[in-house]
């Protein structure tokens, strides 16, 4: 199953794991036992609620491994850090997206 029309992430180096909207495309969908909490940059907290894998089965599972976060309503952040710990940067295209003109941030389909 792909994503849904018109979905897209956003490529963060600076995200210490994937944190992905309630309508990402994910597998293995199971509750946080215990929810991770997320900070704005403002010093509000958001919470996990879900964890699961990003549909992107020929990545490792490590770098699958993501947390549905309520607070996140319109695009998903892909770990740049955790796509490396998982050797995903041994020059192979894993995903494709543009840079936004507007934002300057790379928004992956």
């Amino acid at each position: 199953m792909g994503p849904p029309a018109n979905y897209t992430s956003i490529a963060d180096s600076g995200a210490t794991a994937h944190f992905v909207t309630v309508n990402a495309p994910v597998t293995n969908k199971k509750i946080a036992v215990v929810p991770l909490a997320i900070y704005y940059p403002n010093g509000a907290i958001m919470y996990s609620t879900h964890t699961a894998e990003i549909d992107v089965p020929h990545l490792p599972r490590s770098a699958r491994l993501c947390h549905i976060v309520l607070g996140l309503s319109a695009f998903s952040l892909i770990s740049i850090g955790q796509l490396c710990n998982a050797d995903c940067d041994k020059n192979t295209v894993i995903m494709q997206g543009a840079r936004s003109r507007t934002s300057g941030l790379w928004h992956l389909d």
